[in-house]
């Protein structure tokens, strides 16, 4: 199967145009590249065509907005439309009763959607690489309570790492929660995720649980070091 899918998409919230989401072609590889105005709500973001839906993940935020980045081999694109009209909302295409035409408006008026243009030459300079940022988790909501932790989204797995080896193997994890206990951390990856982890048994993943209808794996993190035994 050869998606042709790349290029750049609307995201559509109710009709409107919120966001952009870029797929480029990196050798074997897809990147989606998705960025939005600020919600209240958890994002779960799909992508939309006229044969189907495909689920990236939960946008996360960065500064002002909301943001996703995945990288998907051609196996994990088999279930995936094979040409993309537009992102939005997990299960819902995002479009009124007009369908299509709303998309059409709004990718040609960037009124609709000023905010992420802006940010993004703004705050360019503003956030340091992601290996010298913090662990984020604890400042982000909303938390969901599961297994007595409270797990909340987790926008820089590799943060939590201090090998050099794990630090790239999580660098493209997008859609991860964390939950901290004493000195450990527990941090939960989309199944659909790990199934592109190299076998080389560095990151230890030690049992499953459901986050917002979809299956995690959980990794135990101690001294910045992926733990074998829970």
């Amino acid at each position: 199967m050869e998606n042709e899918i790349t290029g750049i998409y609307p995201i559509i919230f109710d009709g409107i145009k919120a966001g952009e989401m870029t797929v480029a072609r990196e050798g074997l590889f897809w990147i989606f590249d998705a960025k939005c105005e600020m919600r209240d709500e958890v994002v779960r973001l799909s992508v939309f065509g006229n044969d189907g839906e495909g689920y990236l993940g939960v946008m996360e935020p960065n500064g002002p907005v909301l943001t996703l980045k995945k990288k998907l081999s051609r196996s994990s694109l088999a279930s995936f439309p094979k040409t993309i009209t537009h992102c939005g909302r997990k299960g819902e295409s995002g479009l009124d009763e007009s369908g299509s035409s709303a998309i059409s408006e709004n990718v040609q008026g960037e009124e609709n959607y000023p905010l992420i243009h802006n940010s993004e030459e703004n705050n360019a300079e503003s956030f340091p690489p992601d290996e010298n940022r913090p662990p984020p988790a604890r400042q982000i909501s909303p938390p969901v309570r599961f297994d007595e932790l409270t797990w909340m989204p987790c926008p820089c797995p590799c943060s939590l790492f201090c090998g050099i080896e794990e630090k790239s193997i999580c660098g493209y994890i997008t859609g991860a929660f964390a939950a901290f206990e004493g000195e450990r951390v527990f941090l939960a990856v989309p199944e659909s995720v790990t199934a592109e982890f190299p076998s080389n048994n560095i990151i230890h993943f030690l049992y499953e649980i459901e986050i917002l209808d979809e299956i995690y794996k959980v990794c135990i993190i101690e001294e910045g070091k992926s733990i074998a035994e829970h």
